[in-house]
């Protein structure tokens, strides 16, 4: 596998499957997008709860639909799409399949000479239940990539040459606040410091701007020219990007996204 490639881990589950209900119970009553997302939550995990059972079969086919992708990316079959009984182990197998591929791409990085490493986040308000998680999880992947390297702890060099960090939190349209961006920096003690000071906050409707996010990464980080360089992109999310082709019309709070 080149060093030169550049790999991307913006393959969310949908926020369907990533919440509970403690953390809905936890939200806004007054917030109305967020009394939407919990009612499509319980249809998820309560299957024969009296709502139109329209929408329980949308919610089904979307989740299977996500987790049909993940399986063929592994090259396997997923094969009929699971019933609401059946969903939850095909959600676990889905969860060690992504493990085993994050597993890799950091074996990957530990034998590359350079690397650039960005971790584009979703940091809404509906992450509030977990970014503490989400950021210890981020300290860990850092440390261990960088535990050897000079600038994080003195104890001589990494396996890689060269390790850059950095990070873009993204909301939605309607945040004055809409990004939170670190530019590569090789001090993982200054990467750590930016993130602890992250909050989640806004959002708005259920999508979130997930490209604006993106495009942030792309455009306005300092990626490095040299050829031998891998760079990766970790993307962490419980929200879906706006646009119709992604999820029903009527989770969108915009009027003009309709037509993405």
């Amino acid at each position: 596998m080149s060093s030169n490639s550049q790999y991307s881990f913006n393959r969310p589950f949908d926020s369907l499957m990533n919440r509970n209900e403690n953390a809905i119970a936890e939200e806004s009553e007054a917030d109305t997008s967020r009394d939407a997302r919990r009612e499509n939550v319980k249809i998820f995990l309560e299957p024969t709860t009296n709502v139109a059972s329209w929408t329980h079969q949308r919610v089904l086919r979307d989740t299977n639909k996500n987790l049909r992708q993940i399986y063929e990316e592994e090259g396997l079959n997923y094969g009929k799409d699971a019933s609401a009984t059946e969903l939850t182990s095909r959600l676990f197998s889905a969860l060690k399949l992504r493990q085993a591929s994050v597993a890799n791409v950091l074996k990957i990085l530990n034998a590359s000479r350079n690397v650039q490493l960005c971790f584009l986040v979703d940091v809404t308000g509906s992450m509030a239940s977990y970014i503490n998680g989400v950021r210890d999880s981020i300290f860990k992947i850092v440390e261990k990539l960088t535990e050897k390297h000079v600038t994080f702890a003195g104890r001589g060099t990494a396996i890689a040459k060269k390790v850059s960090l950095a990070f873009v939190g993204y909301r939605d349209f309607c945040d004055a606040t809409q990004f939170e961006l670190l530019p590569f920096t090789e001090s993982a003690e200054d990467f750590r410091q930016f993130c602890s000071k992250i909050s989640a906050s806004g959002g708005g409707d259920l999508p979130e701007d997930v490209f604006g996010g993106l495009k942030k990464a792309i455009s306005e980080l300092n990626w490095s020219d040299i050829s031998m360089c891998t760079k990766v992109v970790f993307h962490i999310a419980d929200a879906p990007c706006h646009g119709k082709r992604y999820h029903p019309n009527n989770y969108h709070g915009y009027e003009d996204s309709s037509s993405w």
